[in-house]
Parts: structure tokens; sequence; C-alpha cells
């Protein structure tokens, strides 16, 4: 009779280096990459303020936003505005990370002075003849 530690031992090498070591990270230790912030959520109106000169020292009105106040900014380039009671519905495009264009207000670019996960400021700038001018600043929370 045939002792099998031949096919055996040969069987226990394939087996031994078949098996490596692999380093892998388990998911919750992965690094997790973090987006730039977007200004498509809805926002909590904080305040809108607005100025306007025109032959004279200008004249600013602060609204303080409520706690049914917002801006919701959709995916499908429209935002939502309830402020003070009244609804309203804009076009927007953003140009770049930096400005954005509501089509039913102007089309002046607004810029968005600050952007992050909890906060948005952005201001529009629009001329008045003869040599006024108008400014608003909207600031939105999260």
């Amino acid at each position: 009779m045939k002792r099998p530690y031949l096919p055996l031992l040969l069987f226990a090498a394939v087996l031994a280096s078949s098996c490596q070591k692999q380093n892998v990270q388990p998911k919750s230790t992965m690094a997790i990459q973090s987006s730039p912030p977007s200004i498509v959520a809805k926002w909590n109106l904080v305040k809108d303020s607005t100025s306007s000169q025109l032959f004279g020292p200008p004249v600013t009105r602060v609204y303080v936003g409520m706690p049914n106040d917002y801006y919701d900014f959709r995916v499908d380039g429209k935002c939502y505005i309830r402020e003070n009671g009244a609804y309203d519905t804009l076009a927007y495009k953003m140009l770049d990370d930096t400005n954005v264009v509501f089509k039913d207000l102007s089309s002046y670019p607004s810029t968005i002075n600050s952007l992050t996960s909890h906060s948005a400021r952005f201001s529009f700038a629009l001329p008045q003849s003869p040599g006024g001018a108008n400014s608003r600043t909207v600031f939105l929370s999260k």
C-alpha cells in the first residue's frame, strides 16, 4: 500500500502559497472625500438688506428673517422663496463658484460672497439711472 504523503504534501504547499495576507482597511476607517459646499439646499433666511441711493444719502432697509422664511435652491435651476409672508419662484443659473444669475430678478450676476455648508451670503448690485444705485445682500443659514 502506497503512502499518500507526496500528494498531501503537494496540496499543503499549493494551499500555503495561494493564501496571502492582504492589507484591507474596513470601510469605517477609509478616508471620506468631502465635496465643496453647494448652494442647492433649503436655506433659512437670516436677513435681507437693501440699499438705495439717488441724489442723496443711501436709504438702507433690513428685513430680519422669520423662522418660516426660506430660499430653496433646487437642482432644476429654480429657487423657491418665502420672505415676509410672500412667495416667489426665480430661475437661477450658476455661472461659476462665485456668481449666480437670477433670471427673473435681473440679468446682472449676483456675487456669492461666502458659501459654507452652514451659511451663504450673496449680493446684487443693480444700476439705477441717472447715477443712482440699488444693492441687496441676502444672508442665509442652514
